[in-house]
């Protein structure tokens, strides 16, 4: 886990991390044994489990993004996968997504009675979707990913810790920088509005 910069707004600090789980299960199993299917369910427990954990070390906020669909990671070319094997792979996000989504679910009912503790769903492919269009979160139309563009902008007027549980970004990939940089563009523009205020 590589913890980033530390901010403090209205003296409170704002602590980003990120923990690398997921994707680098994913690469790994396909690299142990190309043919054997990548058991996505075990992927999304211990990707529950992780948030669990984080959760009672204190911190207020976990961010949980969703592995990326199989067809944006040109890593999966280096594998030279079956249209099957493809298939398969797609099927298993799928499953994972459901999985993770019911995972979190049962931690949400089971802190009900600690509220100062979220779990929020992020998914990454907006940030993405951000970047290549130029168009920073907090300005999105009502009529553009409502759900998504609601919950990036608590999760920087919260100013909790927040841990990235970042689910779905190869460390050697490009879109790491990507995500780092709109992290950073996000907290930077929400410390400038706090300046002003």
């Amino acid at each position: 886990m590589s913890t980033g910069d530390t901010r403090d707004l209205d003296s409170r600090e704002v602590t980003v991390a990120s923990l690398w789980v997921g994707t680098n299960d994913v690469y790994w199993s396909l690299h142990q044994n190309p043919m054997e299917a990548v058991d996505f369910v075990a992927i999304a427990d211990r990707t529950v489990r992780l948030v669990e954990d984080v959760l009672e070390k204190g911190f207020d906020t976990v961010l949980v993004g969703r592995i990326i669909d199989p067809a944006y990671m040109p890593g999966f070319q280096y594998f030279r996968l079956s249209a099957d094997q493809f298939r398969a792979l797609e099927a298993g996000y799928s499953e994972y997504v459901v999985q993770l989504e019911a995972g979190l679910e049962r931690v949400r009912k089971r802190r009900e009675q600690r509220p100062q503790n979220e779990v929020l769903y992020w998914n990454p492919q907006l940030i993405m979707e951000q970047h290549l269009s130029r168009t920073p979160a907090d300005e999105l139309g009502p009529d553009q990913h409502p759900q998504e563009a609601a919950e990036m902008n608590t999760i920087i007027c919260t100013r909790a810790e927040c841990l990235f549980v970042a689910d779905g970004f190869h460390p050697k990939s490009s879109t790491q920088s990507l995500f780092g940089r709109h992290v950073s563009m996000m907290l930077q523009k929400h410390m400038m509005s706090c300046d002003k205020a």
